[in-house]
């Protein structure tokens, strides 16, 4: 719900920004969100390690289990609210861009997606 929310608010940001008249705002919104996917997955990569931890599994079978079912679940909430916040709410709770919600769409999937291959270049040319 965390992640939910703070998409709905960097859209609710962004979007009174536009209507005050600052044409980049749904721009940088979805630079922003595409950020915000990056960070949070990061920062549950060594949060997913500490709640696993805490749980005390007696095999290692459990332990992994356990982190990729909170890893993944996580990972697909994070990568897609937006996506689907831009999709089925936009247009009740924010206002639509001038290039449409589906137009709006279409932009954000390309520019995540673009951030996703920048990321992944600097992965292969910097491993962690």
């Amino acid at each position: 719900s965390f992640v939910v929310c703070s998409v709905s608010s960097l859209f609710g940001f962004f979007a009174h920004l536009d209507r005050q008249g600052f044409s980049w705002a749904y721009g940088m919104a979805t630079y922003a969100v595409s950020l915000q996917i990056k960070v949070f997955k990061q920062i549950w990569s060594k949060l997913s390690l500490v709640l696993v931890d805490m749980e005390r599994h007696q095999y290692v079978e459990g332990y992994t289990d356990s982190r990729g079912f909170k890893v993944i679940v996580f990972q697909f909430i994070n990568a897609f609210a937006s996506f689907g916040y831009v999709a089925f709410a936009m247009r009740w709770i924010d206002h639509c861009p001038p290039q449409g919600c589906w137009g709006y769409l279409c932009h954000e999937m390309v520019v995540v997606f673009a951030t996703y291959l920048v990321f992944a270049m600097y992965d292969i040319v910097v491993p962690v």
